[in-house]
């Protein structure tokens, strides 16, 4: 008889010869290839979407509809012509393609990751944190930016940017949002193809 792993509950030690194992085994590599490497398209879509491609997936919102209903915090994964889903656990993390966030399950929901200062203390809990900025040399709106474009704004930023020096800013549908970093917040710097943490005072202290 197989035994079941406390952690992915993945089924393994089968006797040789033992019927039943392919089962098991299918099963096994099914969530593998659903959560190893977890990045899901959104976090925010209700209704499973009817066009959905092999291999497709989703954190599932609070109010979800139809096959999502009731599997709040749940990941779907579209394969074989259906919904699979799969509940994480403490510590599982995700990328939120349609954010550019990376999102860690903790206390039953998933929330911004945070990186710890090195002091104990955590960073404040926003989808800026350990994101995907586009740039950080930047003094001032160009007007052509898109919607979810990341900035990390240098010192004697202008326009709408002036007076948010460091801070983390975003362009949303309904114009700039600010974050305040917070010691040991880490963001990937797209135009410098490197990762920075924030030291408390600035952005200057590289990763890599």
């Amino acid at each position: 008889m197989a035994i079941t792993d406390p952690n992915l509950n993945l089924q393994y030690g089968w006797s040789l010869g033992e019927n039943g194992w392919n089962i098991g085994m299918d099963a096994n590599l099914a969530k593998l290839g659903a959560i190893v490497g977890l990045s899901v398209a959104s976090r925010a879509v209700t209704d499973p979407p009817a066009t959905a491609a092999e291999g497709d997936r989703y954190i599932i919102p609070t109010g979800a509809t139809g096959v999502w209903d009731g599997k709040t915090g749940q990941i779907a994964v579209y394969t074989q012509a259906n919904w699979a889903y799969y509940t994480p656990k403490t510590g599982w993390l995700a990328w939120v393609e349609a954010e550019t966030a990376l999102l860690v399950y903790s206390a039953g929901a998933w929330a911004a990751a945070a990186t710890s200062s090195g002091g104990g203390s955590t960073a404040p809990s926003t989808d800026a944190v350990a994101a995907y900025i586009n740039a950080r040399d930047q003094i001032s709106p160009n007007g052509s930016e898109e919607v979810g474009r990341r900035f990390i704004l240098p010192p004697n930023s202008e326009g709408p940017w002036a007076g948010h020096d460091y801070e983390i800013a975003t362009l949303t549908a309904s114009g700039w949002t600010y974050v305040v970093p917070g010691a040991g917040q880490l963001a990937y710097i797209e135009n410098e193809n490197r990762l920075t943490v924030f030291n408390g005072t600035n952005w200057n202290a590289s990763v890599n």
